[in-house]
């Protein structure tokens, strides 16, 4: 007695049509079988199927019934909890992202105001002797306002505001004091 050979699938590869699935007919997941090319063996190939699952069948509105219809709006309520969920965690890494990137900012933006209040401290006005060009008649004498790291109060004085206090006015307002 002989044992009948069994039914292979034989789905043709799609890629390699003289490769065929050589898994029992009728099961499931990809297909496999000998990778053959130019008629001769040369490995194994495995390969998705080539149709997707089979849809399940469509309710109409004369067909469905109330428990269909009830497992319907579960999967849909479901689907939709997952999907919601799914956001709430996108928005909530989001908002974190955002919340560090802001604390990072301001402390960023703090530092940067105290070493311009630094330098404004350093380049403060004093009273000041010196060579005075704004003045009519450009003399030697009272400068108004000079500034105290720019020169010196006596004849190497410079007018306040100086070179730095004018590039920073430029670009900031000084900090207000309360």
């Amino acid at each position: 007695m002989t044992t009948p050979e069994p039914t292979l699938c034989g789905v043709v590869c799609g890629w390699r049509p003289e490769t065929t699935c050589t898994d029992p007919a009728g099961h499931n997941g990809p297909h496999a079988g000998p990778l053959v090319i130019g008629a001769k063996e040369v490995g194994v190939a495995a390969w998705g199927p080539d149709q997707p699952e089979p849809a399940q069948p469509r309710h109409t509105a004369n067909s469905i019934t109330d428990d269909a219809l009830t497992a319907l709006y579960e999967q849909l309520d479901a689907a939709q909890q997952t999907e919601l969920a799914r956001q709430l965690a996108t928005c909530d890494k989001a908002f974190a992202s955002a919340t560090l990137r802001a604390a990072r900012a301001i402390t960023r933006a703090e530092r940067a105001e105290a070493a311009l209040d630094a330098v404004r401290k350093l380049h403060r006005p004093v009273e000041g002797q010196g060579w005075d060009s704004d003045e009519p008649g450009e003399r030697y004498g009272h400068v108004a306002q000079a500034c105290i790291s720019c020169g010196t109060s006596d004849e190497y004085a410079v007018r306040w505001p100086c070179a730095t206090v004018r590039a920073l006015d430029a670009h900031t307002t000084p900090t207000e004091t309360t």
